[in-house]
């Protein structure tokens, strides 16, 4: 009958929803983010912003969605692009309800759309879904959600509910909102609340979060230091915790968790087996362990300062290498000479350290180990820093010399010696592909430095990878080496 109101049914199955996300080099988490949420919606209604993934497995898989019909923009690949994210989403939201979609949605690689059609009840059904959303669309302004299902590390389908603010957007045009989507502003000023929540897998392994909260942070503090941090208040302050010491964790703090076995069910059903080795600890070196189980370099290494896992981790990063580099000598350099790397550069300031570290004996028996004392033409100490300060050509003709000695390229750089920034800015202008490994890093804010030209590849305990960042222009690099040569440490 004409003029008949549609059910709540009819008018959730012909909703227009739209999800917007941005994302870099999420690999298996976007895969299983894409498959579970096109169940909710049709394809050309997600949109993926994706800012400049170079990851093979994430590139298969945006071209994948492509193919599908999932709206994949490349127009924002810099960092500069992800401080503006806020900005972006709220120009593309509104260009999205100009085109006539129902209810927008913005969120990011790691939060997955659900609802609670009441208090005591999760639902993972679309059906279910699109009903809620459709129940309010006569409403004007925008929409905040009831909460995020924050992970339980080392637990597949635990949960406990936060009362996070996200916002979502109906017909109202948006015309503000912060960048971690829990604030925003329509034409129409009034707020509601909706039934919809998200499950958010922000509890990953702790190199996994690391990095990733150093790639969203690094261009908005000074330094990863804890007074630095805990001063910073701007957007991704929530990170800060992969860098502070927790204090005063105990019992009674755990918060309640909810067993959420459907979610299980749901990556199954659509196909895309989730993750979940991203959010459980496991032995991420079995390879390297296997092939150093009887070495007594490794075993070295760690006794002259380096933690077994980062040991290992610098022996993963080398072991099919072409060229390593050592800034300083150390005793890993055997190692990986000893199981797999090709030729194994050591620069030396210190000839004290040099025997004390790789004595001639070991030195004898890894003949792929190429030792080169460097001078910097004044008297140092037995770690190499220099007692009075030296001339600018001699530190420039050290941190010059690892690049441009040999026509071979370096693959990897293990930067442990004196005038580490200069050294790494030196790297990755010859080098700009090359991983530079940093022991002792981030417990040294003078260090982090670095991170302005460079982005984090892995992180292991106090030890970081880094490789250089192609946003940032030679000149600019050679800038930052400059005005670090008079700084030894």
């Amino acid at each position: 009958m004409a003029g008949r109101k549609k059910t709540a049914a009819q008018a959730g199955a012909e909703l227009r929803l739209a999800l917007v996300m941005m994302q870099k080099d999420e690999g298996p988490l976007l895969d299983s983010w894409l498959r579970y949420h096109e169940r909710l919606t049709t394809p050309d209604l997600i949109h993926v912003f994706d800012n400049g993934s170079t990851d093979a497995r994430t590139l298969e898989i945006l071209a994948g969605a492509r193919a599908r019909g999932i709206c994949v923009n490349t127009d924002f690949p810099t960092n500069a692009d992800y401080q503006i994210k806020n900005t972006i989403m709220v120009d593309h939201i509104r260009s999205l309800q100009a085109a006539g979609c129902d209810f927008v949605i913005p969120l990011d690689c790691d939060e997955f759309l659900i609802c609670k059609p009441r208090p005591d009840q999760v639902s993972f059904r679309p059906d279910v879904l699109r009903k809620v959303i459709a129940g309010v669309l006569d409403l004007s302004g925008h929409f905040t959600m009831l909460g995020s299902y924050y992970n339980a590390l080392g637990a597949g389908h635990r949960f406990h509910l936060a009362a996070e603010r996200h916002v979502c957007f109906g017909r109202s045009t948006v015309t503000r909102m912060d960048h971690g989507y829990h604030i925003a502003r329509t034409d129409e000023g009034s707020k509601h609340q909706i039934a919809l929540a998200v499950l958010h897998f922000q509890s990953k392994r702790p190199e996994i979060g690391k990095r990733q909260a150093t790639e969203k942070l690094r261009k908005r503090v000074a330094d990863f230091s804890r007074e630095t941090l805990l001063a910073y208040s701007g957007p991704g302050a929530h990170m800060r915790h992969w860098f502070l010491p927790k204090e005063g964790a105990g019992p009674g703090q755990v918060p309640r968790q909810r067993g959420l076995p459907e979610f299980h069910k749901v990556m199954k059903a659509v196909g895309a087996p989730f993750p979940f080795e991203m959010f459980f600890d496991e032995d991420r070196y079995p390879q390297s362990r296997a092939e150093t189980a009887d070495d007594p370099y490794l075993a070295g290494a760690v006794e002259q300062g380096l933690t077994e896992k980062e040991a290992l981790l610098i022996h993963k990063l080398c072991r099919e290498a072409g060229r390593v580099l050592f800034y300083g000598p150390q005793m890993m350099a055997l190692s990986v000479a000893r199981t797999g790397a090709g030729a194994v550069d050591v620069l030396c300031l210190s000839k004290t350290t040099l025997g004390r570290r790789l004595p001639d004996a070991a030195l004898r028996a890894e003949p792929k180990v190429k030792v080169t004392p460097v001078s910097l033409r004044v008297e140092v100490d037995g770690f190499g820093t220099p007692k009075t300060p030296p001339p600018r050509q001699a530190v420039l003709a050290y941190v010059e010399r690892a690049p441009d000695a040999q026509e071979r390229p370096v693959d990897v750089a293990v930067v442990n010696g004196r005038y580490r920034v200069a050294c790494v800015a030196s790297l990755v202008l010859a080098n700009p592909q090359a991983l530079i490994v940093i022991p002792n890093f981030w417990s040294r804010a003078h260090v982090h430095a670095v991170l302005k030209f460079c982005g984090c590849v892995d992180t292991e305990g106090d030890m970081v990878v880094l490789r250089r960042d192609p946003e940032v222009p030679d000149d600019k690099l050679r800038r930052h080496r400059d005005a670090h040569l008079r700084d030894p440490r």
